[in-house]
């Protein structure tokens, strides 16, 4: 029995050389690093978009730090600045924010931002839009790449 196994296993086939499973595996290794180059390139760009969301924040933190409060055309341009990248049904709130009342030097001013973060919306996402609503479209599901009721919060201390 051992030996009609060792026969079989180190016989020659005729013609076969494995080049079809050879194909077919070259194939799924083409899938799968194509899948794999989508989602890092996503990954980073979802990155560098939520870096460019807490910049916007930081720099009207900043702005609210040294004039002790956010004016309503100040809130209003942030919001137009975090649509850009984004974000949608936007409710600024805080310390400080839509008054034109200081907060008193040495105070904790804050900006809290809530809203639902669309990539989809995002211009930095233009390279992969299509592809997004590939998967929308594909899935059936229109809060693909979207991240619904976001918080993010950016505090300081007044210097007013």
């Amino acid at each position: 029995m051992k030996k009609n196994i060792k026969n079989f296993i180190l016989k020659k086939h005729s013609g076969d050389a494995g080049y079809i499973s050879l194909a077919v595996s070259f194939i799924i290794l083409v899938v799968f690093i194509v899948v794999l180059l989508f989602t890092y390139m996503y990954g980073i760009l979802a990155m560098n978009t939520t870096d460019n969301i807490d910049l916007v924040m930081t720099t009207y933190c900043k702005r609210m730090e040294t004039q002790g409060c956010l004016t309503a055309s100040e809130v209003d341009d942030m919001k137009n600045q975090l649509s850009e990248y984004g974000m949608v049904d936007i409710t600024v709130s805080g310390q400080g924010v839509n008054t034109t009342a200081k907060v008193p030097y040495g105070d904790k001013v804050s900006i809290v931002v809530k809203g639902d973060l669309d990539y989809f919306n995002s211009a930095k996402m233009t390279d992969i839009k299509g592809t997004l609503l590939f998967f929308r479209e594909f899935l059936n599901d229109n809060n693909f790449g979207t991240f619904r009721n976001r918080t993010m919060i950016k505090s300081g201390t007044s210097k007013c």
